[in-house]
């Protein structure tokens, strides 16, 4: 950021400052799964009662009056218990799954970042992905590998090494990958970059790169 600010202007980006205003972003409602929790409550009561009823009339029994007596009060208490489970669903049915957290708590808080501040994460997250597509697709230039270089490629990007910095140049060395076909492809790849080293805006000391020697 120090770079582009001083050499492009982009100071009025970099904004750290957040708006704090209502959190109106959507939660859970408490009030729906008090009453899916009813609802469920009562449902389990009729599934309980049906295997009730169903195990009653499966079952061995010398006294069928008897039999039938639990069964016609089973079937009573299952018709009441059906009744029951109407109302908790459509009290159900109209609360919404989420509202805004204000409706909550009225002192609610959220902090958000002003849009330029927004705009340049979205600018710094492009670059960074057109930059590692770039690399990634010279890489495979020698790698040859097309369905795994872009894995390998993020991969190399967390390879261990050391940047020196000296007074006419800076240094990068990257610690030599264990396969040999990686570390051939990265040799090549820092060969091309080496050929015309880059250097950072605003700072004349080229930068190459290297690969740690074989132990």
């Amino acid at each position: 950021f120090k770079y582009l600010e001083d050499h492009h202007g982009i100071h009025w980006l970099c904004d750290y400052r957040k708006h704090i205003g209502p959190d109106r972003s959507k939660v859970a409602n408490p009030e729906r799964a008090a009453a899916k929790t009813a609802l469920k409550i009562a449902e389990d009561s009729v599934d309980r009662l049906e295997r009730t009823i169903g195990t009653t009339a499966t079952a061995k029994s010398d006294d069928i009056a008897a039999t039938n007596a639990d069964l016609a009060r089973l079937s009573a208490e299952l018709e009441a218990a059906g009744a029951v489970v109407d109302t908790p669903r459509q009290i159900l049915k109209p609360i919404p799954a989420k509202i805004p957290a204000t409706d909550l708590n009225p002192e609610a808080k959220r902090a958000t970042l002003p849009t330029n501040r927004r705009a340049l994460q979205m600018v710094c997250r492009l670059l960074a992905y057109n930059a590692e597509l770039d690399l990634s697709r010279a890489l495979n230039a020698y790698l040859a590998d097309p369905d795994e270089y872009r894995a390998i490629t993020r991969h190399l990007l967390h390879q261990p090494g050391t940047i020196a910095f000296t007074p006419s140049a800076i240094t990068v060395t990257i610690r030599r990958p264990d396969a040999p076909r990686i570390t051939r492809a990265l040799q090549h790849l820092i060969d091309g970059l080496n050929a015309k080293p880059p250097e950072l805006t605003g700072d004349g000391r080229p930068i190459t790169y290297q690969i740690t020697p074989k132990p």
